[in-house]
């Protein structure tokens, strides 16, 4: 779920995660990369949250991919 789905950064994302789980990756330097049950257990338990952040940094071309919790998700996207 999206809590800002009117923020630019998150509509140009928008159903783009595979690209920006290749760029992970490549940047990571794997070619292959194992999810198992407990990964999405700890994922599904909630207060896991993705952040793509752009602010002040686009302009050197690149953004920050942060996990966050939920109290912060949800202060970040009022801004």
């Amino acid at each position: 779920m999206e809590l800002n789905p009117d923020n630019p950064i998150v509509k140009q994302t928008h159903g783009q995660w595979h690209k920006i789980a290749a760029m992970i990756m490549v940047k990571l330097g794997v070619t292959e990369l194992q999810i198992d049950h407990e990964d999405v257990l700890k994922v599904a338990q909630g207060n896991v949250n993705i952040v793509l952040d752009a602010r002040g940094e686009s302009a050197k071309g690149y953004i920050t991919i942060r996990i966050v919790d939920d109290k912060t998700a949800h202060e970040l996207a009022k801004l």
